[in-house]
């Protein structure tokens, strides 16, 4: 598995925004575009994993909220936990 480097995933979406900037309304030669088309693929698979990520985030996130009201429930049960 990749390591997740939110570092070097965010420098690879300031570089692919600073290339596209930089780019734009240029005629590119064969080379220009085929490393574009290298940073694309990068910054899609960067954007990718992000968004994985947050989908993960967000589902733990949920699982501890859950618990915790579980946890809280059975502690105003007992009476452990003033209301």
């Amino acid at each position: 598995m990749i390591a997740r480097d939110f570092d070097s995933l965010a420098m690879i979406d300031r570089e692919a925004h600073l290339v596209a900037t930089e780019l734009a309304g240029k005629k590119l030669d064969r080379a220009a575009c085929s490393a574009l088309m290298l940073l694309a693929a990068s910054h899609r698979e960067a954007t990718k994993m992000l968004e994985d990520e947050l989908r993960a985030l967000t589902r733990e996130m949920t699982r501890v909220s859950e618990r915790r009201a579980g946890c809280r429930a059975y502690a105003r049960q007992n009476g452990e936990l003033d209301a």
